[in-house]
């Protein structure tokens, strides 16, 4: 019995050790972090030991000076805070490694600086400046994780007491000269209620803008074929072929996923080569309504909405310096400004210009232009009717036989005092007219045949009257 009950023990030890190691493996969400200070830390110590230039770090910045091989400790840090979603405003986009280059409070260092996890710490080394991420402190030294340490992310440690790396010697030093404190926040939950804007026409505007300035910045394809970026731009490029740009046409496909067509290009907004990394820019390309193409819209309260591509990624505006032609990319959701955009429904304001006169013989046209999106297109104008004088069309010299010359009742083609008479007798009943001899005896057009119609036919024949003007 105690030989069973031993080894039912040892079972359950065993179970339980394998459970242990299971769960911390397989469930990392029970250790979840919810401060961007400890997330961007344990994302960055999952890339030690990359190495190699360029690589997915100078990628997040593009191309610079024409090549991405470059000096990439500053593209590290940076790219562990896209990763985690911290906004640009705590963490900037920036290819230098100086102290003013990452929107941060800074500090000389000294022994008894208050430095934490999470902190950037700015060193000089024989090649110049240095950064790197501190990942742990404790009452001797400051350990780190860096990028573009002998092209390879690494750790190191610094000691307190003089901020001089463990490594340092005579030819290869390194030390800590200022240290930077982000303003961290505690990583956002994305929202779940979805927005449904009818289909139709939109101008998106994004909610960060320079203060006291009065217009915002509107999402902007280009025209040339050659710039397929998205950016943003400001309102009022007025001329026909450049404002068009900034109108889009939205389309639900399903689930609330919409594609985003430019009325100007043609093109969908789409995420670049389908990636669903961070930091992948927004383009413009043939609708396939692939994944790539397709976004969702979230409320972001205030009549603000979030754009999320199917991907995973948030439409996000690249810089955070109040300028107008930023790029537009995706990034992890942060509940920024830059992600919050506003969406403005479009109802056409035509006005009409003749373009073609309508004749008889040949067809017009109108064109009519929408006032907002420039919008242009064509009606057609239908055919006019003859412009008879004396029975004969002066456009098209078209003779109206049944309708006949004003004044000649005799129908041979000429006024004459004949005509005159004909009408003085029906005048007093001598005569009796037809429906058609009547129209052409009434010059007046008082609706009776008179003397006074004789007289202006008799005046006619003699030249004293313009006959084309009775028609």
């Amino acid at each position: 019995m105690k030989k069973v009950l031993k080894w039912f023990v040892c079972i359950l030890l065993v179970f339980g050790v394998f459970m242990s190691a299971f769960s911390g493996f397989a469930f990392p969400a029970e250790a979840k972090t919810v401060s961007q200070r400890d997330a961007i830390v344990e994302i960055a110590l999952t890339q030690e030991g990359v190495s190699g230039c360029p690589n997915k770090y100078t990628y997040a910045f593009g191309r610079i000076d024409g090549s991405y091989k470059w000096p990439w400790c500053a593209a590290f840090v940076y790219w562990c805070s896209q990763q985690v979603g911290i906004p640009h405003s705590i963490i900037k986009r920036s290819a230098e490694s100086g102290v003013n280059s990452f929107n941060t409070p800074y500090y000389e260092y000294s022994p008894t600086a208050d430095i934490k996890k999470g902190d950037i710490l700015y060193m000089l080394n024989k090649n110049g400046r240095h950064i790197g991420l501190v990942t742990d402190v404790d009452e001797d030294f400051i350990y780190t994780i860096e990028g573009n340490v002998k092209n390879s992310v690494v750790r190191y440690q610094y000691t307190r007491e003089d901020g001089y790396s463990d490594w340092s010697h005579e030819e290869s030093w390194q030390k800590i000269t200022h240290y930077g404190v982000p303003a961290y926040e505690d990583i956002k939950t994305e929202p779940k209620t979805v927005i449904f804007p009818e289909d139709g026409i939109y101008k998106i505007t994004s909610s960060y803008r320079e203060n006291g300035r009065e217009d915002y910045d509107y999402v902007n394809f280009s025209k040339d074929d050659n710039n397929i970026h998205v950016r943003t731009n400001l309102d009022g490029l007025r001329d026909s072929t450049r404002v068009r740009c900034q109108y889009f046409t939205f389309t639900h496909i399903s689930d609330g996923w919409y594609t985003i067509t430019n009325i100007a290009t043609g093109f969908a907004m789409e995420v670049c080569d389908s990636m669903a990394a961070p930091g992948t820019n927004i383009q413009q390309g043939v609708l396939t309504k692939s994944d790539a193409q397709l976004f969702k819209f979230l409320d972001a309260g205030d009549g603000l909405c979030y754009i999320k591509s199917k991907l995973g990624c948030f439409v996000d505006i690249q810089s955070e310096d109040y300028t107008v032609n930023d790029n537009v990319w995706t990034y992890k959701f942060n509940g920024s400004p830059t992600q919050k955009w506003a969406l403005h429904s479009h109802t056409h304001s035509y006005s009409s210009e003749i373009t073609k006169k309508a004749t008889c013989i040949e067809k017009g046209s109108v064109t009519y232009t929408c006032s907002g999106c420039r919008l242009i297109y064509s009606d057609e104008i239908p055919l006019t009717e003859h412009n008879f004088v004396n029975g004969i069309c002066s456009v098209c010299s078209f003779k109206n036989e049944q309708k006949g010359m004003m004044g000649d009742l005799d129908e041979d083609k000429k006024i004459t005092a004949a005509d005159a008479r004909l009408v003085l007798r029906a005048s007093v009943g001598l005569e009796s007219f037809k429906e058609k001899e009547i129209t052409l005896a009434d010059i007046d057009k008082d609706k009776r045949i008179t003397a006074a119609d004789a007289r202006l036919i008799l005046r006619a024949s003699v030249g004293l009257e313009d006959s084309e003007k009775w028609s």
